[in-house]
């Protein structure tokens, strides 16, 4: 197999170096590294929803947790069906809250959105979830309580 290129672009504003980073997988020596069919499902999410989002944000979009191997997803206390572990799920850093209302509103419009989850833990901390499906559900949460074991610092 070739070795991965991690900066591959997989659309125009995003690298797939952003979608697999994790300090957990670093600290606990865990391979994260997507197959091509990851990739691929990665590829869409980028191009079907957070692309467009970006486009028309006209902000940068941060992502704080991409592709998750199960390994990973275990560890951080991810759910076991988590979109995560296919590579069609991204949590997006929320900077302030007029970004994250403007963030919502663009990706509540967006056919391709399977899930979109305003997040939170026990500790307050906010994120927005996303996720693509070839055939999406359009489940949409704005007060989503997210299990209290994950750490939603890049991982």
């Amino acid at each position: 197999m070739d070795k991965l290129d991690i900066h591959q672009l997989l659309s125009e504003h995003f690298m797939l170096s952003e979608f697999i980073r994790s300090h957990t997988a670093d600290n606990l020596h865990i391979n994260n590294t997507p197959d091509e069919g990851i990739i691929e499902n990665l590829r869409k999410l980028c191009t079907c929803i957070l692309e467009p989002t970006r486009i028309m944000l006209k902000e940068s979009i941060i992502v704080t947790s991409g592709y998750r191997c199960k390994l990973l997803n275990k560890r951080i206390g991810g759910v076991g069906k988590s979109q995560h572990l296919s590579g069609k799920a991204a949590d997006l850093h929320i900077r302030s809250k007029e970004y994250a209302v403007k963030l919502w509103q663009i990706l509540m419009t967006n056919n391709h959105v399977d899930q979109l989850l305003w997040e939170h833990d026990h500790r307050g901390s906010e994120w927005i979830h996303v996720s693509y499906s070839d055939h999406p559900r359009h489940f949409i949460d704005q007060n989503f309580k997210a299990n209290a074991t994950i750490n939603k610092t890049l991982d």
